[in-house]
């Protein structure tokens, strides 16, 4: 039988006089896997720090089951300076083997001071004092913020394993579909709970929709029915979002006729302007030396007007070389690049560099002064404007200094959307963002007329936006794909996956066939010597072989050590050949 290792009940928790949440229940099993969702400011953050035992409830029942370990990840990255990474992660209560094991599937040294170390870093090494030690309860408060694709597959592989109760704050949609397999819903301070996973989530908010909207025509309340579709608008967003697809699919289609070789000077169907009017960028076998120590390229592609274009590839395999490349920032090593005459890009930077925490959001749209703001050519009142990215008027007035993360990176996509350009280029946009944010961003970049450029881990994003991606490999070669993630995934990445299933398979199969031992009158000593000892033989070499694979899946091996990495390719290949020569031998002589 499973049992609630946290319950509340009856909670109540308020910020002044307004209540968070009240009459909350909530009930949290051993075994379950649950996503937290809810609207920005609906109290998910605060609600994890109620069962981390970081605040109290105003009012209710805090249980907890006895001698159990919580560990909570939380989204604030609050680290003391003056110890190491590995002294950190062993606060999670944990052997120095286990802290060590962690950092480096983390990809952090374990004695890494934290004085300069990136958002991404810090969360690294908090996450790893989280998953440290065992936890029964393991509480993630947007565990993939600044992660690479790499790292946040690490986290779902190891989340799919973890065998114990796991709460979710996520925004990464595809994220949560993988690790989840119940959702509760917190709603204007109530909850609702099914026993799915996030993939569900749509079909569940479905039914609901037509639950309420029945009940509220019982009773022919039109006010109360304008106020469910303002509150919900599910339906509406769900019908935005598949009349988006089919656009996009279009747009996909369209993008792999223009890559296909023709001539030059040929006009785009449906307009009348000629194909060097619509050229962004054309690189021809383009290779740039990164950092001194690894290729990237050959590549060779066109990008014209109105392409959505997604760069994925793991931390430091240049993604902003190959932005700079196709922008004409940068001169190729080899090739030729060339770029269209017209290009007015507008760019969104991670830092955040150009905010002032003194400035007010207001200032910062106006630094001129006044209260309008051009916005793609046309005059807007900025309030008005900010409101569509969910600020309210005291907000809009306070200082720059006090907003959230996500909040800042709300505000800085709103300058760079309102700048005239025709190439918008977006660096990890998502980080910080909430879904409702991530859904109005969504709908706001589809609409863009000019050429999309972006660089983000969140899979569901790009697919939600691209045309075609260009996944940089870990030895620097670019593979080009139509559509998008999921499009690449399922054409390289998971046929990839299958073929070493398949592999092991049959590596098993043929190990179990294997007699152990086999003798024969007509074989010589050597060649019964030889039946015997070749299965030890060939054990090593497999085990040996399996060892190499495993160290070249690291996609910055290249880069740190590229002399070791074209040695274990060379030694792979000699132990191949080893292996091809014993077996042909054993079996030739177990015929015999």
């Amino acid at each position: 039988m499973t049992l609630p290792v946290l319950t509340i009940h009856n909670g109540c928790l308020a910020y002044g006089s307004t209540p968070l949440f009240q009459d909350l229940d909530i009930n949290i099993l051993e075994n379950d896997h649950i996503c937290l969702i809810g609207s920005n400011g609906a109290g998910k953050s605060t609600l994890l720090k109620v069962l981390a035992g970081k605040i109290e409830l105003d009012r209710g029942t805090f249980y907890k089951k006895p001698h159990i370990k919580i560990h909570y990840l939380p989204q604030d990255l609050d680290l003391p300076f003056q110890k190491t990474a590995l002294e950190i992660v062993m606060e999670g209560r944990c052997p120095a083997h286990e802290a060590e094991i962690l950092l480096d599937a983390l990809e952090m040294k374990t004695t890494t001071k934290l004085e300069n170390l990136s958002g991404g870093e810090k969360r690294r090494i908090l996450l790893a004092r989280a998953l440290a030690g065992n936890p029964d309860v393991l509480l993630l408060d947007e565990p993939t913020n600044h992660f690479d694709l790499k790292a946040i597959q690490w986290l779902e592989t190891y989340l799919n394993h973890f065998k114990k109760a796991l709460l979710i704050i996520s925004h990464d949609r595809r994220f949560l579909e993988k690790t989840s397999r119940s959702i509760i819903w917190l709603d204007r301070g109530q909850t609702r709970r099914i026993n799915k996973g996030y993939a569900y989530f749509d079909q569940w908010m479905d039914d609901i929709e037509q639950a309420d909207a029945r009940a509220l025509e019982k009773i022919q309340s039109k006010l109360r029915l304008e106020e469910h579709w303002k509150q919900r608008g599910v339906t509406a967003r769900r019908k935005r979002n598949q009349g988006r697809l089919e656009k996009l699919t279009q747009m996909r289609a369209q993008r792999k006729q223009l890559v296909s070789n023709q001539p030059k000077s040929i006009e785009l169907t449906g307009s009348t302007t000629t194909f060097g009017n619509q050229l962004v960028s054309e690189l021809s076998e383009v290779t740039k030396n990164y950092e001194g120590r690894l290729t990237l390229g050959p590549l060779s592609t066109r990008i014209f007007k109105g392409d959505r274009i997604g760069i994925v590839g793991p931390n430091g395999c240049g993604k902003t070389t190959l932005l700079n490349l196709i922008l004409g920032h940068l001169k190729p090593d080899t090739g030729k690049a060339r770029i269209g005459k017209s290009i007015i890009p507008a760019f969104f930077e991670q830092e955040r560099n150009s905010m002032e925490a003194q400035e007010t959001p207001w200032q910062y749209l106006c630094p001129q002064g006044g209260d309008s703001i051009t916005v793609q050519d046309t005059d807007m009142h900025v309030m008005g404007y900010l409101k569509k990215f969910l600020f309210d008027d005291k907000q809009a007035r306070g200082r720059i200094g006090i907003l959230s993360g996500g909040e800042k990176n709300r505000l800085q996509l709103a300058k760079v959307l309102a700048q005239p350009s025709n190439v918008l280029v977006l660096d990890e946009p998502t980080n910080d963002l909430d879904m409702d944010t991530l859904d109005l961003l969504v709908d706001m970049l589809s609409s863009y007329k000019g050429t999309l450029i972006l660089i983000s881990h969140d899979r569901d994003f790009i697919d939600q936006l691209v045309t075609v991606v260009f996944a940089i490999q870990p030895n620097g070669t670019i593979i080009e794909n139509i559509g998008g993630y999921t499009d690449y995934e399922n054409i390289y990445l998971k046929p990839q996956e299958k073929n070493i299933e398949k592999k092991e398979k049959k590596e098993e199969r043929r190990e179990v066939s294997k007699p152990k031992n086999i003798t024969s009158k007509k074989l010589s000593y050597s060649a019964q010597r030889d039946l015997e000892i070749i299965p030890a033989q060939l054990e090593k070499i497999e085990y040996r072989m399996k060892e190499i694979e495993n160290t070249l899946l690291d996609p910055d091996l290249y880069t740190k050590d590229p002399l070791s990495f074209d040695n274990l390719i060379k030694e792979l290949q000699t132990l191949k050949e080893e292996k091809d020569t014993l077996e042909n031998r054993w079996l030739s002589l177990s015929l015999e």
